[in-house]
């Protein structure tokens, strides 16, 4: 049985789109040289550019072929790629959206048993591989891609990359003139340019609404197996996310506003996280609530509030979504009820380190009783150099 023209016709597609993409984001380089690593998976928010990634390593490989996993119909995944190799030599197979694919695990571990060939596979949820009965910690590396940095922004924007920075480089105040300069371009990076889709289309929320909403009535149902009313209880807590403060989100209010218990609350805020909607902050500190704190992905506040009212909400978002991609640890810091302390606690491998992202009524005085080394203020409107604790706060996002 051949390979339908169809699929050959959209894989050469794909090819000739990635001449449009000169950026080749940091897992490019690994992709392209993990020869070793038979499976491979991309995991990333919707919009972070793993298809763009896939569509560039076909473009450098002539074995190499791109199948978006929603045009495969009701056809074998494993037949289809028995084919490829028989018929075309193919020893590297692009798979992009795992979740269109039902049993896609299963169908990866036919592969890998019989076929000599390569997978790359890509997935807008974490939780695609949680659940999986084949041990895919065994048989595949997983690689992550998040949202642009504002140091990848810079680059597309200027043609040039500004130096890697470390939290403790920061928080000694070396970080160079270089980096500095490009402080002008962090509201139009604030106001959608962490989204890749931004360098293409200036205005993104169109097209950011789109994505939240496929997430949301696509992603999740195909994931989690939710009834349509259960979807629409989700929508309405990410609404309710976007168009509250903050500092005044909790399990608990969520659940008396939307009428559901705490315990679905947890269950729909763990799948908006694994779907890289929200970000949970667990508490650290003596006689909390054990409630986590919730914020939003950046920029996807920007979709319920403009950035005027939204902006202390979106810089806390901003922190949040940068501290996850660099994989530190970081948590809420919180007192006793009513008790105001600086937002978060970092943990870094020379110590921890108390933080306050400077909002109405925040700053400096927050760090009152606070018993710690060292400790930031981030501040947007901050200057450019370090003066005591302050600190501007587009640095955060030069650490990937």
């Amino acid at each position: 049985m051949a390979v339908s023209n169809d699929l050959v016709e959209r894989s050469a597609a794909a090819g000739a789109e990635a001449v449009r993409f000169e950026m080749r984001r940091s897992p490019y380089e690994r992709l392209a040289s993990a020869e070793e690593d038979r499976i491979i998976g991309l995991i990333g928010p919707r919009g972070g550019g793993k298809s763009v990634l896939l569509k560039q390593l076909l473009a450098a490989r002539e074995d190499a072929f791109y199948i978006a996993l929603d045009s495969l119909g009701d056809r074998d995944l494993f037949d289809t790629a028995q084919q490829l190799q028989l018929q075309r030599g193919i020893k590297l197979l692009l798979l992009d959206e795992a979740i269109y694919l039902r049993d896609f695990d299963a169908a990866l571990k036919q592969i890998d048993d019989s076929l000599d060939m390569q997978v790359v596979f890509t997935s807008s949820a974490a939780l695609t591989v949680q659940h999986s009965p084949f041990d895919f910690m065994r048989r595949s590396r997983m690689l992550s891609l998040p949202l642009l940095s504002f140091r990848e922004f810079v680059a597309s924007r200027t043609g040039m990359w500004p130096p890697l920075l470390t939290m403790d480089r920061i928080l000694a105040g070396e970080w160079g003139a270089d980096s500095s300069n490009h402080s002008v371009l962090f509201d139009e990076y604030l106001q959608g340019g962490i989204a890749p889709r931004f360098l293409e289309e200036p205005d993104s929320l169109p097209w950011l609404r789109k994505s939240l909403n496929t997430v949301l009535c696509n992603d999740l149902p195909r994931l989690a197996r939710l009834p349509l009313d259960e979807v629409d209880v989700i929508r309405r807590m990410v609404d309710f996310i976007g168009r509250s403060e903050a500092d005044d989100i909790s399990s608990s209010r969520l659940s008396r506003s939307l009428g559901i218990t705490k315990y679905k609350a947890g269950i729909y805020l763990g799948l908006l996280k694994k779907a890289f909607v929200v970000h949970l902050i667990h508490p650290r500190g003596s006689g909390v609530l054990k409630e986590p704190k919730i914020l939003m992905t950046a920029p996807y506040r920007l979709l319920y509030r403009p950035v005027s009212e939204a902006a202390e909400a979106l810089h806390q978002d901003f922190f949040a979504t940068m501290m996850a991609a660099a994989g530190i640890p970081y948590f809420y810091l919180k007192s006793t009820r009513g008790a105001k302390t600086p937002n978060f606690l970092v943990s870094l491998r020379s110590g921890e380190v108390v933080v306050e992202i400077k909002g109405k009524g925040r700053g400096i005085r927050r760090f009152k009783g606070i018993k710690a080394e060292k400790r930031a203020v981030f501040s947007r409107s901050g200057g450019k150099e370090a003066k005591g604790l302050q600190r501007p706060l587009f640095l955060l996002g030069m650490l990937t």
